[in-house]
């Protein structure tokens, strides 16, 4: 009981206030005039008094199942605006163009995706024949004709149908269509009712893309791997386990005479350890080459392996080459003897230039010894024994003079070279410039001037002594009549960079 309160003020407050409770009038009145706008605030039962206990239960019972019943009404329609909600998310998030054709092949929904691709405005489109999207590109209409028209279902229906693409910018694209048939009403044994087309259309213009460069890098991997003239290998850091090897490998194998080709352990000896090898490869990940000997069927055979660093799952592996460079070594070593016998021809003609001169020193030498040796024999009797001293000295002078002179003319015409050790290159010139005196004529003077301190040169002796008495012959040969040779010996700091290949090098 609520005091100076209508029942139907009550009714219109809940219906005011929206509440969503169920309420039952109970009253005396039995008016039509009176119930119907009880009924029309929104009551759910009336009952006249007086009414039975039976009737109230039966009518609250109702009344609570019609409750449950909206407010599960309630939910499902909040679920399914949820899951509409979710489901255009997903449809407007996708990067495919998703759309549904009713079965006159017009469309009945299409997300705004690919906008970047086709030319067509898609707020035009629906309702619209599908025909629409491709305006003025009769071909793809002809090649899709069948594809948007789609009526199968299950495995036979259009999956990855690709056609290309190209916008009205001159963008060409790559586009992968499937498509399905939507049926009413379908059971087990029939389809049903056609009722229109479901479609995905996706830009997998990149994806081809990236495919085409994998196909490429693996042709020019092939390229570079298998037909490779020379033998390349993949092995495993760890274990030396070979992963990958080409045929030229196993040809070169086969060469070795090696019979356990998966590893690499062949490659390694205790002179030079597998170990060794992999710190240099560890300090030059990117370029390390390696050169060994071996002997093969009596023959000493030479190898070069150049390898770099890369992972390959997960594991740390090398790819190498192994050359059989026994041709080149042999070839460099022909071409330095021949380079040692020009040398030693260009020693010999640079002795025969300075002959003459060389048997001139010589013979006033001996023409010393001779004379010395004479006045000792011929005047001993009148001779201090001071005075036979004096020129016995002078006998012993005179050889040793004639011995360096012949040291100097042996060590310049050995055929092998020095050992390179530090040279005092003041005294080395000094002596090339005496004993080139005499075949320079009289008339050209030679002048040396040596700064002071000078370094001592780590240098092959004979290298430099021919050096210095090339540029002496080709000095002398330049001049015709009175001229001056001079000879500037002096310290310089040359630039980091040199000056014939532009390499850095080593600064002095």
């Amino acid at each position: 009981h609520i005091p100076d309160l209508m029942g139907v003020d009550v009714l219109k407050a809940i219906k005011t206030q929206g509440l969503t409770v169920k309420t039952i009038v109970l009253s005396g009145e039995s008016e039509l005039s009176t119930i119907a706008p009880i009924l029309k605030l929104g009551a759910y039962d009336y009952l006249r008094k007086p009414f039975q206990v039976p009737e109230l239960v039966t009518s609250v019972a109702n009344a609570l199942s019609a409750f449950q019943l909206e407010e599960e009404n309630k939910n499902m329609q909040l679920e399914a605006a949820s899951n509409a909600r979710l489901y255009q998310f997903l449809l407007n998030a996708s990067p495919d163009l998703i759309y549904m054709l009713d079965e006159h092949g017009q469309f009945r929904y299409l997300n705004h995706q690919l906008d970047s691709v086709f030319d067509a405005d898609y707020n035009s489109l629906t309702q619209t024949d599908w025909r629409h999207l491709f305006v003025g590109r009769q071909n793809l209409v002809d090649q899709l004709q069948h594809q948007f028209n789609e009526r199968r279902t299950g495995i036979r229906a259009t999956v990855g149908e690709e056609f290309t693409y190209t916008s009205s910018v001159g963008n060409q694209h790559t586009l992968e269509l499937s498509a399905i048939g939507l049926y009413e009403g379908r059971s087990s044994d029939a389809l049903g009712k056609f009722i229109g087309t479901y479609g995905v259309i996706r830009d997998v213009t990149e994806t081809r893309r990236t495919r085409q460069a994998l196909h490429q890098s693996q042709r020019k991997f092939h390229s570079l791997f298998v037909d490779s003239p020379d033998a390349v290998f993949i092995a495993r850091i760890e274990d030396g386990l070979i992963i990958e090897r080409n045929p030229n490998f196993e040809n070169i194998c086969a060469v070795m005479g090696v019979s356990d080709d998966r590893h690499d352990s062949f490659l390694w000896t205790e002179q030079q350890p597998r170990g060794a090898f992999i710190l240099g490869l560890a300090a030059n990940p990117e370029h390390f080459d390696w050169t060994f000997e071996r002997d093969v069927q009596g023959e000493a055979r030479f190898f070069e392996v150049r390898a770099r660093q890369l992972e390959l799952e997960g594991d740390l592996c090398m790819i190498a080459t192994l050359r059989d460079r026994t041709h080149e070594r042999r070839a460099e070593q022909d071409r330095l003897t021949l380079q040692e016998q020009m040398q030693q021809a260009g020693r010999m003609e640079a002795i025969g230039q300075v002959a003459g001169g060389i048997a001139h020193d010589f013979n006033n030498i001996l023409a010393s010894i001779i004379g010395y040796a004479e006045l000792i024999m011929n005047a001993r009797a009148r001779l201090t024994e001071d005075q036979v001293d004096q020129y016995l000295g002078e006998v012993v002078t005179a050889g040793h003079r004639a011995r360096d002179l012949i040291s100097q003319m042996l060590t310049f015409t050995r055929a092998q070279r020095g050992e390179a050790h530090a040279v005092d290159i003041r005294e080395t010139i000094s002596d090339v410039s005496r004993m080139l005196r005499a075949a320079i004529p009289a008339s050209i003077t030679i002048d040396t001037e040596f700064a002071d301190p000078l370094p001592t040169v780590i240098v092959d002796p004979v290298q430099i002594q021919q050096v210095v008495i090339n540029l002496l012959i080709n000095a002398r040969d330049a001049i015709s009549g009175n001229g001056r040779i001079a000879i500037n010996v002096f310290e310089e700091t040359q630039p980091a960079v040199c000056h014939t290949c532009g390499e850095p090098i080593t600064p002095g």
